[in-house]
């Protein structure tokens, strides 16, 4: 009886301690870059890319990108990429990463819904430099993704441009997209320590690096 006694008072004290863990792991998801306003403005289709531009305050590991859209028709593909701006805030050289979904299913409400868009990898961007996000989609004018975006050349840290090819980039001057990046995240290991009970040993349990989704 006194094995079960102990068995059952070290499964309390290690799920209290668990759930006294949960509100860290929560803490841990960190939005990085920002701008959560804006209409339904622009379409996005073959001959029709869209790029936000974005400044980083410090590095970090970029994991994943959010939007706000809705779909017309039913597009074939759609996909995301990231690269490095150049002086005039366009997207330059190589793909650092991206992610593609066939088939895309966005709403068809015209209010739009904010979706996340995890990459393939995480990419760790660097500080105080300014990247590309890249938006395309295969499909026509009556098969698109309309994109929410903002007139009001809110955020500084960046630019909205278009691009029929991906290589030609025009700048849409004072608009900036609906959009927010999200960094992946670690914490140091802590350590629990249980008291012995009874006749057993201390108990330590090690919580060891957690890794936070953003």
């Amino acid at each position: 009886m006194k094995k079960y006694t102990i068995l059952i008072t070290t499964l309390l004290l290690i799920t209290t301690l668990i759930i006294t863990a949960l509100p860290v792991l929560a803490s841990l998801v960190n939005v990085r870059q920002s701008h959560t306003a804006g209409i339904a403005a622009h379409y996005l289709h073959s001959t029709q890319q869209l790029s936000q531009s974005f400044t980083t305050d410090q590095a970090y590991s970029l994991y994943s990108v959010k939007y706000k859209a809705y779909r017309i028709g039913t597009p074939t593909a759609f996909y995301v990429e990231i690269k490095l701006a150049d002086a005039n805030h366009k997207p330059t050289g190589s793909v650092l990463a991206s992610s593609g979904e066939l088939y895309p299913n966005l709403t068809t409400d015209s209010a739009g819904a904010v979706y996340t868009w995890i990459l393939d990898t995480p990419y760790a961007l660097s500080a105080t430099d300014e990247y590309c996000i890249i938006f395309r989609c295969t499909g026509d004018t009556s098969n698109k993704l309309v994109f929410f975006s903002d007139s009001t050349n809110a955020y500084a840290g960046g630019i909205e441009c278009y691009s029929s090819n991906g290589t030609t980039w025009t700048s849409y001057d004072t608009w900036d997209l609906y959009f927010q990046t999200y960094s992946i995240d670690t914490v140091e290991p802590d350590i629990y320590t249980l008291p012995p009970l009874y006749d057993q040993p201390t108990t330590v349990y090690l919580r060891g690096l957690i890794t936070a989704l953003g």
